[in-house]
């Protein structure tokens, strides 16, 4: 091998060494999380919808409840009328005033505001009948027995 070869083989090692460090970089900087997708952030993320998504389903499952046993052949629980934008058992007229409401569903939380992610103050079992105090969205304002004042979905309970 002459001189002029071995110059080409050293240059061509350092050509190869240099490349190889540069893809490394490349791949390195690929594999590090950028703050938009790091994993904890996202975790955090995902789990404020999935209780939010829970709470929601828990009131649907509440909901379905109280309507399947007003229709399972309990007489003494209405069967309930959507068309007129309330939950109100069919035939009873909307215009007498309701001091109290009472909660048809199986179990039912009472929360602190008027949505379904704010703190469950307790919880509350169908026949259950507490005072009615107003109404805000989609939420009865009602008074406890122990005086503490609270929300419940209006689809889970009837005014009276």
């Amino acid at each position: 091998m002459n001189k002029s070869s071995i110059i080409i083989l050293v240059i061509a090692a350092i050509v190869f060494c240099c490349l190889g460090f540069a893809i490394g970089q490349l791949a390195k900087a690929a594999l590090i999380p950028t703050p938009g997708s790091d994993p904890l952030a996202s975790k955090t993320y995902v789990d404020k919808l999935i209780a939010e998504r829970t709470a929601d389903l828990q009131n649907q499952l509440d909901e379905l409840t109280a309507r399947f046993l007003a229709m399972s052949g309990n007489l003494n629980e209405p069967i309930f009328d959507s068309d007129n934008g309330e939950n109100t058992p069919v035939g009873t007229p909307n215009t007498s005033p309701h001091t109290t409401i009472k909660i048809t569903a199986s179990r039912v939380n009472v929360r602190s505001q008027p949505n379904n992610t704010s703190d469950i103050l307790t919880r509350l079992n169908s026949g259950d009948i507490v005072d009615y105090l107003g109404e805000e969205g989609e939420f009865y304002k009602v008074k406890l027995p122990d005086g503490k004042e609270g929300y419940v979905a209006n689809w889970l309970g009837i005014k009276q």
